[in-house]
């Protein structure tokens, strides 16, 4: 490689890095609506661990400027953990969310653990991977795991 290369492919590595973004978005001045806290624990059903059950607390908040009526939210698993849901992901609200209000959503989805360990069930992270809602227009919600 002739001599002149190495100098104009540093200059160019330092241009692009500081054409680069790491701007973290600013949460607080952000739309939509927001799982602001989502709580789980898992037990075991009736005393029987091959089959458990997952206690979900969940806070929405509308941080729109209008108010937003949700008629549904569907929950989203874990790969591993989703192919053994055997209760319905779905759960129905017909809620209206007040511009900047909240509401809590409490319920429980059970799931076949046959053949897995407690570790095994760990590492498959977050029970509750994301929540997608239905309101007028299907829509996202967002949590501080799927910022960019």
């Amino acid at each position: 490689m002739p001599k002149k290369y190495p100098p104009l492919l540093i200059f160019l590595i330092l241009i692009l890095a500081g054409c680069s973004s790491s701007t973290t978005p600013n949460i607080s001045s952000m739309g939509g609506i927001w799982a602001t806290n989502i709580s789980t624990s898992i037990g075991s059903k009736n005393n029987d661990v091959s089959q458990q059950v997952i206690t979900y607390q969940i806070t929405l908040q509308n941080r729109e400027p209008m108010a937003v009526t949700v008629h549904s939210v569907m929950l989203l698993f874990p790969k591993e953990l989703d192919l053994r849901i055997k209760s319905d992901r779905n759960v129905t609200l017909e809620n209206t969310i007040a511009s900047k209000g909240t509401i809590h959503i409490n319920g429980q989805v059970e799931f076949d653990a046959t053949g897995v360990t407690k570790e095994q069930i760990s590492g498959w992270g977050p029970p509750i991977k994301g929540i997608f809602a239905t309101t007028e227009q299907p829509i996202i919600i967002q949590t501080q795991e799927t910022l960019p």
